[in-house]
């Protein structure tokens, strides 16, 4: 959170009591040479309505609390089905190793289902829940692709999440990559600092964007949304720098605890 500035942890808002078109990659285009880069006939909106079945909102409260924040559906088993989100974003109902609270997947922006939690990584700012839904509520998967994806700056990138709560569930705001795949350290939830390789990036991103998905203009999953900053060290108001838990980190964490 305050490596080199201000971060906002985007996580609760608190409530206290896929396809693509490869175009024209010839010797006459002037990208052809480049293997990474791709012209592609994708629309925002395109994407937005292939994946955004799989992206759900996440509402998670103990006794006294409660707050909200997103998520994204990456496997299915049957209509059993597993989300990412971020750690912070369940963390109040979790004490140790212990859950002491309750977790619901908000899906179609009007069911609560209710949901467990089945794996966390507060160092990464990583947890996975699952629920179960009925053919009828059309939950989507965002399947990880098994190969790399070279994300190159300037690239458009789509997140889809729930800002200010799940009233506001799954805005889309779109931006670009500026840097990807270097260290960022942050504070995390425990009260210590750890590390975790982000894509940097200026969609807009607010408290209740956590845990949810960053695409590209592909409508692959590159990222999980989590944090960005908001002020500099020297107390300079800052916009457009938000972060994203990198597909590098989210595969290690879903190989970890056995969620392939």
């Amino acid at each position: 959170m305050k490596k080199f500035s201000i971060l906002l942890c985007l996580g609760g808002v608190a409530l206290t009591l896929g396809s693509c078109s490869i175009l024209n990659k010839t010797s006459s285009n002037p990208v052809a040479s480049n293997p990474d880069i791709y012209i592609v006939n994708n629309s925002v909106s395109d994407v937005v309505s292939n994946v955004e079945a799989s992206c759900i909102g996440v509402y998670s409260s103990d006794s006294s609390s409660a707050s909200t924040g997103s998520g994204v559906v990456f496997k299915n088993e049957g209509l059993k089905y597993y989300a990412l989100t971020n750690y912070h974003v369940v963390s109040n109902a979790i004490s140790g190793n212990r859950v002491i609270g309750k977790v619901e997947a908000y899906i179609n922006g009007k069911t609560y289902i209710d949901a467990t939690i089945e794996a966390v990584n507060p160092n990464k700012d990583l947890a996975c829940i699952s629920f179960e839904a009925a053919e009828k509520y059309n939950v989507g998967v965002s399947k990880i692709t098994e190969n790399g994806i070279v994300i190159n700056p300037g690239e458009t990138v789509i997140a889809i999440g729930c800002p200010l709560g799940l009233t506001n569930f799954n805005t889309v705001t779109v931006g670009v990559a500026s840097r990807s795949l270097y260290s960022l350290s942050f504070d995390t939830v425990l009260n210590t600092t750890s590390t975790v390789e982000v894509i940097q990036h200026d969609a807009a991103i607010n408290s209740g964007n956590s845990g949810g998905a960053l695409f590209n203009i592909k409508g692959d999953l590159i990222g999980i949304n989590f944090e960005k900053t908001t002020l500099s060290s020297s107390g300079i108001v800052v916009e457009g720098m938000g972060y994203a838990i990198s597909l590098n980190e989210v595969k290690n964490f879903i190989k970890t605890y056995g969620l392939e």
